[in-house]
């Protein structure tokens, strides 16, 4: 955990008797309603051995015993899943205090909303067969937006053959078919309580060797967590197409954790707020460094890395690659395309909308940015660019440029762009190697 993490969770201490209230930091919030029932699965053993109605002679099932004959790991001697501890941050938030109220149900279900988990592993030898395996936990009704109290989330990954080394995905089944019977859980969703990495819905434990576990955890918060936990956003809603945006550019100072000006909540005060400028990508490329930029004031950005003239495919570093055209040798389309993007730096669901999303917000007054108009729900900040050719910040506190998903050709992509000293907002064409801001958009399939 980074030190800048260590800084926010100080913040974020609750009292004691709170804690013991809440159940927040322990798994207080996966257990099992006391109904006189005791499930079992098909080797006799609870469903959840936390179950108080659980009371019978169940030693047989516990794999932290490695005496029992009965207990086999489904990892074959010479198989090594890594211990990384996944999270799936599960964003579930009713709050009318924004203009307009967001409303977002954060849902599980076996189809579009499915939760998949990628596991890396390594084999010695040549191959290896994995077992099946199966944790099932039953949530607590108190989580669930409708009050469903029989809902079942099973951690499971197939039984199958795997070599040198990889990934394999195990899957969240919903079952609750003692409940609403529709197949789905839809998280509760409260106030945004700054509660920011949210509290447990569900923990897994699986195998990572032959009898070391490791956990997976589903958590509910009110907030969207990037991919490293480094950036928090809210999401907010467009009162002109009830799309879901990210309230803040990536890399802005408000979504920063460990930065003096983090605060989430937060959206630009003006458009010339060098605290919501945020970084400067190069079209497609991953996060690698070669984005950040610091800003002394609104008027002013200092790239954090240096450049080169060497193109590369799969850059190895962090300097900014200067060109007239593309930054990379064989120009893609599909590196910023779609929320599956092979190069996505958007949180997971999110990705970068295409020209016709960003003109959808025009509310037909053109502009999107500050002057004589009112400014939109986005709050888009001019935050300039970084030139392609020489690598030096122009333009901050002047004009925006942000990235779309849509390319024009093979050295050109498009940008939504606004001038601070206009009602006017349009389409441009830039070359892939400048650097210009991006703010994400929920994919359509999640809304």
């Amino acid at each position: 955990m980074s030190s800048s993490k260590f800084k926010l969770i100080n913040l974020l201490i609750l009292p004691i008797a709170m804690l013991l209230a809440t159940g927040c930091g322990s798994d207080a919030y996966v257990k099992e309603l006391s109904d006189g029932i005791c499930e079992l699965d098909e080797d006799g053993c609870p469903i959840d051995a936390t179950d108080p109605d659980c009371t019978g002679d169940y030693t047989h099932c516990d794999p932290t015993d490695p005496t029992d004959p009965e207990v086999t790991s489904p990892i074959p001697s010479n198989m090594v899943i890594d211990t990384r501890n996944p999270v799936e941050y599960l964003t579930s938030i009713c709050d009318d205090s924004f203009t307009p109220p967001i409303q977002i149900l954060g849902v599980i279900d076996n189809a579009a909303n499915q939760i998949t988990v990628p596991l890396h592993y390594s084999v010695a030898g040549e191959s290896a067969t994995l077992g099946a395996y199966t944790k099932t936990v039953k949530v607590d009704a108190s989580l669930s937006q409708e009050g469903e109290a029989n809902v079942f989330l099973s951690f499971r990954w197939e039984r199958q053959l795997v070599s040198s080394s990889g990934y394999i995905t195990a899957t969240i089944i919903v079952d609750d078919s003692a409940g609403n019977g529709d197949g789905r859980f839809v998280a509760k969703c409260g106030i945004a309580d700054r509660n920011y990495y949210g509290i447990p819905l569900a923990i897994f434990d699986y195998p990572v060797t032959t009898m070391d576990y490791s956990q997976f955890t589903i958590k509910i918060t009110s907030y969207v967590i990037s991919d490293d936990d480094s950036e928090i956003f809210l999401p907010i809603v467009s009162p002109n197409t009830g799309a879901v945006w990210l309230n803040n550019n990536l890399g802005a100072d408000y979504i920063t954790v460990g930065n003096p000006n983090f605060n989430p909540h937060q959206q630009a005060i003006t458009s010339q707020d060098p605290h919501a400028y945020g970084s400067l990508w190069q079209w497609g490329r991953k996060a690698d460094g070669h984005q950040l930029v610091t800003y002394p004031n609104q008027a002013s950005g200092v790239a954090v890395s240096g450049e080169t003239s060497t193109k590369a495919d799969e850059p190895t570093n962090s300097l900014f690659i200067k060109s007239d055209n593309d930054w990379r040798v064989n120009s893609d389309k599909s590196l910023w395309l779609g929320v599956d993007a092979p190069n996505r730096v958007c949180p997971k669901k999110y990705r970068l909308a295409d020209d016709s999303e960003w003109i959808a917000e025009y509310d037909g007054r053109g502009a999107l940015g500050w002057t004589f108009l009112p400014p939109s729900f986005l709050k888009l900040t001019a935050t300039g660019r970084r030139n392609s050719v020489d690598g030096l910040v122009y333009g901050s506190g002047v004009d925006g440029h942000y990235w779309t998903s849509t390319v024009f050709n093979t050295n050109l992509s498009h940008t939504m762009f606004f001038n601070y000293y206009e009602d006017d907002s349009y389409m441009y064409q830039f070359v892939k190697a400048e650097g210009n801001p991006v703010r994400c958009r929920l994919d359509n399939g999640f809304l």
